[in-house]
């Protein structure tokens, strides 16, 4: 029956997203210069040559790559891609959900997971793969070390290191495991099933370590100290990305998080506040030490609120906790709490809804523009195109910073009558 219903969200997570499935363009320029600039093969040992870059994600790189390169410049494959993971995670975090809370809090999770503005950005956004492949590897991680069966010591130090490195592979982002594993060997109860998990998570926390070791040795806190553009961490972002961060996933009109203090700021932070109340409440009336996972969940995604930019992408990882100490409710006695998290999802999916929209009518736009743009960084060093009044030209200048990372560089230049090229309200980058 647990099993069944999982299958059964998974289809539901499946259709709630068929805007993405529908949709033929990829959504930033990110998969358009892959296409551009990557053409062969992405190769997975290359890699592995570099610890001390910024973004050491060769296995989230490697699966990226070959997703956008199986799919091409229309981006339905890419998009069935992203889905089905994304469908897959949905299961993996409700069958997580049901080893800690009972096989009624399984559908819960997932459908929390699979239908949530938490999660919507990832799945719509074809770079998100790395986002859903350590969600893939850490709840892999999680659910070795809740195993009720096929006791071996073996697999748990073996598996809990696999699993482990093969997460870090996919984003650099899932060091904020270390902690998690940390509360589990502190504060994990004792018993067989507890020195499994301990186990694990001893595995894994060394693994994390051996990692975070040789990057730093390979000169990576040099490279994040002197990085200038949206990457650089700074302490000064914290009070306004963690504003931005907690409001955005009940802000039901906004797109993107920078978007979030636009429009109806205030009733979106009241719906917050009560949003986050409820899972606060769920949480504290959990038995055990689910606070003590919870707390260590939340602080390894406080790195992101340093940076100078927000974006959606990184909830996606967050989204799994918060749907898992949501699910608890499904086994509480309190209607009116239950209630509450039925209507904290319901406005969650309301909102993803509408992230798909945003996501879905720019990847059509983009699907109209780009063959057009091709074919003008096919042709010169400077390309010059006029805005027709009505024409988008948000997505049109993210397009250009594909030219401007080509080897040579494309100038794109905005000027009127005299351009060479001219963008259509239709979405067409058209010759004059």
């Amino acid at each position: 029956m647990g099993s069944r219903a999982l299958l059964v969200c998974a289809v539901l997570v499946a259709a709630a997203h068929a805007l993405l499935l529908a949709n033929p363009g990829y959504f930033n320029h990110d998969e358009l210069e892959f296409l551009c600039r990557a053409r062969p093969e992405p190769d997975l040992l290359a890699g592995l040559a570099d610890w001390g870059r910024l973004f050491f994600r060769p296995l989230g790189h490697w699966v990226f790559g070959r997703v956008v390169l199986w799919s091409g410049d229309v981006a339905y494959a890419a998009h069935a891609v992203a889905v089905l993971w994304h469908c897959v995670n949905a299961i993996l975090v409700g069958a997580l959900a049901g080893r800690i809370f009972g096989a009624r809090a399984a559908p819960w999770a997932a459908l929390a997971f699979g239908w949530s503005a938490f999660t919507s950005w990832s799945v719509g956004w074809i770079a998100g793969v790395y986002d859903l492949g350590v969600v893939t590897a850490s709840a892999s991680v999680f659910l070795l070390m809740l195993r009720n069966r096929w006791e071996s010591a073996a697999l748990d130090w073996i598996g809990g290191a696999v699993l482990t490195a093969v997460t870090l592979g996919f984003k650099e982002s899932a060091i904020g495991l270390l902690p998690v594993l940390a509360f589990t060997i502190v504060f994990g109860r004792r018993g067989e099933t507890d020195r499994a998990a301990r186990r694990v998570a001893i595995a894994g926390s060394v693994t994390v370590l051996a990692y975070l070791v040789v990057r730093i040795a390979c000169g990576w806190l040099t490279t994040v100290s002197e990085r200038g553009d949206g990457y650089g961490a700074d302490i000064g972002n914290a009070f306004a990305n963690v504003w931005l961060y907690a409001v955005f996933p009940f802000a039901v009109t906004a797109h993107t998080p920078m978007t979030t203090a636009r429009e109806f700021v205030v009733i979106a932070a009241l719906l917050a506040a009560v949003g986050w109340l409820v899972w606060a409440r769920i949480a504290i009336l959990a038995r055990g030490r689910l606070w003590v996972w919870l707390s260590a969940a939340v602080i390894s995604v406080c790195p992101m609120a340093f940076l100078p930019k927000v974006e959606g992408q990184y909830f996606y990882v967050f989204g799994m906790v918060w749907a898992i100490g949501l699910s608890r409710v499904a086994t509480m006695e309190s209607v009116w709490l239950r209630r509450a998290a039925v209507a904290t999802c319901a406005l969650l999916a309301l909102h993803a809804v509408r992230i798909d929209w945003f996501v879905y009518r720019e990847g059509v736009a983009v699907h109209s523009m780009w063959p057009g743009f091709h074919a003008a960084f096919g042709g010169g060093d400077v390309v010059s195109i006029e805005l027709q009044e009505g024409s988008r030209e948000w997505t049109a200048r993210r397009i250009a910073i594909v030219g401007e990372s080509m080897r040579p560089p494309r100038e794109v230049r905005w000027g009127g009558a005299g351009a060479r090229y001219r963008l259509t309200r239709d979405n067409r980058l058209d010759s004059r």
